[in-house]
């Protein structure tokens, strides 16, 4: 549920995922992202934009050890970056936001954050959630299981940590960003291997924004904030659309399956209802809006626990990168990845 979906007061900017704007075409249900010309052209031009960009060199050389694991009858596909023979400072499974089908765990700014990550001495596992990138996923959504994105972060923990390549290991921390961040806090707060969480800007307002029929409020004056693009009459409807396209799905997620499924990721519901025992980061940027960064400051003055809260100053939501694809400003992405580490080392 990534803010790469903003639209800005003074200038509207076509959200990746959303095709049937790029293409012009209605649908009785969902388009798969190669229906049409111009969806090809979307997708391949963000391809080169990830192969080409040439802002980012460090860690270029460093490719991780593709692996597969099983959940839910699905397998899942991601990169190991695994040190041998070397004392680690945690085994580091990281967890992408919303993407296009394609992309997944392959958005520049996630592998320049698990490259660096290893370069510091972690063990990093990227995986691409159900439904995205290699990974396989439903073909449409009946039930909660089809979309159980919690229950496959302990299920690719186990698979991870029997991995010949990795030196036993009792330290696994939990890396999410945007939708990635609030199953990070979920699974991770469940899960006794976790040692400790970071989230990075996680969905944030989801009752607000999509259960709610009071108007919502944020004042002319915060430029970051987003709307759903013209033609959905609520967001719900919006995210609805915006997730059944991203996962490639053949029709629309059922509407109360979708509030069920965000509800499983929901961190106020989780602050609410637990008492976190492990050390928990919230980590959002300064250009996001201002209510977004209201809203997790007071969740994080909720949390019962360890716990620290850091706003990268000048990032956006995909920290110093063009929606996660190319490279805006190295700064940003280098403090996201230092505070991380600092975190990690001090809890």
């Amino acid at each position: 549920m990534a803010n790469y979906l903003a639209i800005h007061k003074k200038k509207k900017i076509t959200p990746p995922g959303s095709h049937n704007r790029v293409c012009g075409q209605r649908f009785q249900g969902i388009h798969r992202h190669t229906d049409c010309l111009a969806c090809k052209i979307v997708v391949f031009t963000a391809w080169l934009m990830l192969l080409f960009s040439s802002n980012v060199r460090a860690g270029s050389q460093i490719n991780g050890k593709r692996v597969v694991c099983e959940s839910g009858g699905f397998k899942l596909v991601g990169d190991l970056y695994a040190h041998k023979n070397k004392k680690i400072n945690s085994e580091i499974v990281f967890l992408h936001g919303s993407t296009i089908k394609g992309f997944g765990r392959n958005l520049l700014l996630y592998r320049y954050i698990c490259k660096e990550l290893y370069k510091k001495g972690y063990n990093v596992f990227a995986y691409d959630a159900r439904g995205y990138g290699e990974s396989e996923g439903p073909d449409r959504v009946e039930t909660l299981k089809d979309v159980d994105f919690v229950g496959d972060v302990s299920n690719v923990i186990t698979c991870i940590l029997q991995k010949e390549e990795l030196d036993p290991i009792d330290d696994i921390t939990l890396v999410g960003h945007s939708f990635g961040g609030g199953v990070a806090i979920s699974a991770g707060i469940k899960d006794p291997r976790v040692k400790r969480i970071i989230s990075i800007s996680p969905p944030r307002r989801i009752r607000e924004r999509f259960f709610s029929n009071a108007p919502q409020s944020h004042g002319p004056q915060d430029e970051f904030e987003w709307i759903p693009p013209d033609g959905f009459k609520n967001e719900l409807e919006w995210i609805r659309r915006i997730k059944s396209e991203d996962m490639g799905l053949s029709h629309l997620i059922p509407r109360d399956l979708m509030k069920e499924m965000l509800e499983t990721y929901d961190i106020e519901n989780v602050v609410e209802n637990t008492r976190f025992d492990k050390p928990v980061l919230l980590i959002d940027g300064s250009r996001e809006s201002r209510a977004d960064r209201k809203f997790l400051k007071r969740i994080y003055e909720k949390i019962r626990g360890p716990k620290a809260y850091v706003t990268i100053e000048g990032a956006e939501h995909f920290f110093g990168t063009f929606r996660g694809l190319r490279v805006e400003s190295v700064s940003e992405m280098k403090k996201l990845v230092d505070t991380i580490d600092q975190f990690i080392k001090q809890n």
